[in-house]
């Protein structure tokens, strides 16, 4: 009786929420309508450009978004206003959201070394808007939600297990997510050849990201994690390409790619901060500090996380706004805000900067901790740089070396640091038939290994190279710090 009525349930809502797919014409279930889907990615492009920050580049924003507006015409739903944007990571990575907006990296632009390998890229990403992959697996969850929802209800012992249902979902979208490349990878073929581009020389850039996986030995590269990878991608795409290519003449684009990556930054860039050892220092906003040793760093966008190596504390730092409050005012107000009470605090000067330390205790759902904030400002009501302290047990063990870093904050004076800039993508034609290794060999101070620039060009280091090549090499000093 009680599975009847759960049946019942789900077979309505099944009926009333299914919806013909633009790709494939078949009714399917959606929960989320076209003008939905278009709401979500209008509302969080604005967290993505904030969190990744946006390539200051113009001229290759535009170029990109040319690629991008002709393949979108060709593709299922050409009606849709398609957005495209160049985010400022090193990481190899693109990603759609519903509704029309697509994201590549400037890593992801640097290793691509053909205007086709861009339309392929594109276009695959384009086809998961289409086909509605973010809003069908999005349906799925609330699906699987609901489902269990009505399960708790009528059988109220599955309720205890409903992490264990959130797991077996990750795995199930693991597993469709690789039938959704699939589709995907057809599309980018299908929207390439439509748009003109040649698919095949396209396909090549699915060889960089395998490279990339094998010569790594660690972890995905971004867009792999995020793009689950049919085994056999390469031959697949590569063989279904030549099927559709025909005798037609398509674009390939290498001189006019090439030219648009020229002078972009490459890796990571030290103007947003870089570590010096232990020292922390950002060039561009003229400070610096000491975290503790062995701990790991990331710089992010938004943030600078310091972690101890097994997990047991963590140091955040991020840059607020203070609304004209001193830093006293903006900890007790942070405070207030999180329902906090302050157990220790203190006005202090911290090398020339009013700051604020204090120590809040905080509880939530019947447990309470105890958090490290710390408030410096430099200039009278301007930005705080706000820290944020915590443990996972013994807070008062980690508490010193917690106030030792934040007091440690203070102006950058280190010359060097203050004039360091990234290093750039420069494009060289060869005036001489050489290996890559031989070219390579040319530039002995490059901050990359010739293994590097293989990847980069998707070549091997032997591989011979004729005159008027055009040849993707790294140019400039930063060899990077402690990560």
């Amino acid at each position: 009786m009680r599975d009847g009525r759960r049946m019942l349930l789900l077979s309505m809502l099944l009926l009333l929420a299914c919806a013909t797919n633009p790709v494939t014409g078949k009714r399917e279930f959606m929960l989320v309508s076209e003008s939905q889907e278009i709401s979500m990615g209008r509302e969080a492009d604005p967290q993505i450009v904030a969190t990744y920050g946006l390539y200051d580049d113009p001229e290759l924003a535009a170029y990109v978004d040319e690629v991008g507006q002709k393949l979108a015409a060709v593709s299922h739903r050409a009606d849709l206003q398609y957005t495209f944007r160049v985010l400022d990571s090193p990481v190899l990575n693109a990603f759609a959201l519903p509704g029309g907006y697509i994201y590549v990296t400037r890593g992801i632009l640097a290793h691509m070394n053909n205007e086709a390998e861009l339309a392929m890229v594109l276009g695959h990403e384009i086809g998961h808007v289409t086909a509605r992959h973010s809003a069908e697996q999005y349906s799925r969850a609330t699906l699987a939600g609901l489902g269990l929802g009505i399960g708790s209800l009528v059988v109220p012992e599955v309720a205890q297990y409903g992490h264990l249902a959130q797991t077996a979902l990750g795995l199930l979208f693991l597993k469709y997510g690789r039938d959704d490349e699939h589709e995907s990878d057809e599309l980018g073929v299908q929207y390439s050849v439509a748009a003109g581009y040649d698919p095949e020389r396209g396909a090549t850039f699915f060889e960089v990201l395998d490279r990339q996986q094998q010569e790594s030995g660690q972890a995905l590269p971004g867009w792999l994690s995020t793009h689950p990878a049919p085994a056999d991608r390469v031959a697949r795409t590569r063989a279904r390409a030549a099927e559709v290519k025909g005798q037609g003449v398509y674009r390939v684009g290498e001189a006019t790619h090439k030219e648009q990556i020229d002078g972009t930054v490459f890796g990571e860039d030290p103007r947003q901060g870089f570590m010096d050892g232990d020292t922390f220092k950002h060039p561009d906003q003229e400070f610096q500090l000491e975290f503790p040793a062995g701990w790991r760093v990331v710089n992010a966008t938004t943030a600078v996380v310091a972690t101890e190596a097994k997990d047991q504390a963590q140091l955040q730092l991020t840059l607020e706004r203070s609304e004209g409050a001193s830093p006293r005012a903006f900890v007790l107000r942070l405070a207030e805000a999180a329902q906090a009470q302050i157990v220790e605090s203190g006005v202090e000067t911290i090398h020339g900067y009013d700051a604020y330390i204090a120590l809040l205790q905080v509880t939530r759902n019947g447990q309470t901790g105890l958090i490290q904030v710390g408030a410096i400002q430099r200039e009278k009501g301007g930005l705080i740089y706000q820290f944020l302290g915590r443990a996972a047990s013994r807070f008062r063990s980690w508490q010193p070396l917690l106030l030792q870093s934040v007091r440690s904050f203070a102006p950058l004076q280190d010359r060097a640091a203050l004039r360091i800039e990234p290093n750039r993508l420069a494009v060289v034609t060869l005036a001489r038939p050489q290996t890559l290794a031989q070219a390579a060999a040319g530039y002995a101070d490059a901050p990359v290994a010739a293994e590097k620039l293989a990847l980069l060009n998707n070549l091997q280091v032997d591989t011979p190279l004729d005159v008027g090549f055009r040849l993707k090499i790294v140019r400039g000093t930063y060899h990077g710090g402690r990560k």
